[in-house]
């Protein structure tokens, strides 16, 4: 049997339901119970007490699910968006590499950041620098990188 220090959370609840119900169902242990003061009524206020515990268990496991499907959702498409922007960014440096001060506003030059915010803002200030340049769309799109792609990207 595990000690009491390395039981799981719910192990833990389900000792305890299992307790109150003994309480419940054997005469003996209600009886002995009920003489260090906890009758019935007192019981029903632990059951009462287990079942807000328990719901409130399932909610935090559920909410839990939730957050790591959503996590999993995330970044499927930040690592799509990752993908997408590294050719992108390869195509930029051909087709804009004459032209440093393009390349500069692109944010085409250096290495890319490592935090997450700073790459993701990388990201944004190139699409929205492409979507917002009809002429820069036409060079970039002679080495296909259509301007529905910087679109999307862009949202």
């Amino acid at each position: 049997m595990k000690s009491n220090d390395n039981l799981t959370e719910l192990e833990t609840l389900e000792r305890f339901r299992l307790a109150l119900e003994n309480a419940k169902q054997q005469t003996e242990i209600a009886s002995s119970l009920a003489e260090l003061g906890y009758d019935v009524a007192k019981m029903d206020e632990g059951n009462n007490l287990w079942q807000i515990t328990r719901q409130t268990f399932d909610a935090t496991k559920t909410e839990g699910d939730e957050k790591s499907a959503a996590y999993s959702v995330l970044s499927t498409l930040n690592n799509d968006l990752f993908v997408m922007y590294k050719k992108h960014r390869k195509k930029g440096k051909i087709v804009f590499g004459e032209d440093p001060l393009l390349l500069k506003r692109l944010l085409l030059t250096g290495i890319m950041p490592s935090s997450y915010v700073n790459r993701m803002e990388t990201y944004r200030h190139f699409y929205i620098v492409l979507d917002g340049d009809v002429a820069l769309q036409e060079k970039i799109a002679v080495l296909k990188v259509p301007a529905e792609e910087i679109q999307s990207a862009n949202n």
